[in-house]
């Protein structure tokens, strides 16, 4: 509901970041979440991840829109 930045707490989940935003819009799904983080070399890269995986520092994490 909120997009934006946000502190993370330490081992905060994609379920506690999901929250800490204020949920999901009305379009919003929980089908298809990914984070986009950069590796060791500083490459961005797209994860596929579930609700009880962890969110690192820098990550974006990105909720998909249902089309119906």
């Amino acid at each position: 509901m909120r997009a934006g930045v946000y502190a993370l707490e330490p081992k905060m989940t994609v379920s506690q970041a999901l929250s800490l935003g204020g949920g999901l819009s009305l379009k919003g799904t929980l089908r298809g979440i990914v984070i986009e983080r950069h590796d060791a070399d500083g490459k961005p890269k797209t994860i596929d991840v579930e609700l009880h995986d962890p969110v690192l520092k820098d990550d974006v994490v990105v909720f998909k829109e249902r089309l119906f």
